[in-house]
């Protein structure tokens, strides 16, 4: 988050809103075998902090909480969920740090980078 708001300072373009989808806990239990990896445990004590540790890493770095959006939740309970009207509508920069290979399966973006016009793909 701080590196994408120090660029979009920096490219005069400060006033685009930031978006953070995450957890902010543990890891969940693994869907797929696929989803265990060395440095990361389904399960696990890694990651987590909560929202409210995130909120304070922003404000350590000067982002104001008016430049972001914050939403808790498991990608198949949040992004998932949205449809082609629901916010962000309008992306500069996405990145999805999916930690498990069964939630990478949960995303639905299917439009260019560079088209504004749409943003999902449709669902099916």
């Amino acid at each position: 988050m701080n590196q994408a708001h120090q660029a979009m300072k920096l490219s005069g373009t400060a006033n685009r809103h930031m978006w953070a989808y995450d957890s902010f806990q543990t890891l969940p239990e693994a869907k797929d075998d696929r989803d265990y990896h060395p440095g990361w445990n389904p399960g696990g004590k890694q990651g987590g902090g909560g929202v409210e540790n995130f909120h304070a890493a922003c404000e350590r770095h000067g982002i104001p909480r008016s430049a972001y959006t914050a939403t808790e939740g498991y990608f198949e309970d949040t992004i998932g969920l949205a449809g082609p009207a629901d916010p962000p509508v309008d992306i500069a920069l996405c990145l999805i740090d999916c930690n498990l290979y069964s939630s990478a399966g949960e995303q639905r973006w299917g439009a260019p980078v560079n088209d504004r016009s749409s943003r999902w793909s449709d669902r099916s």
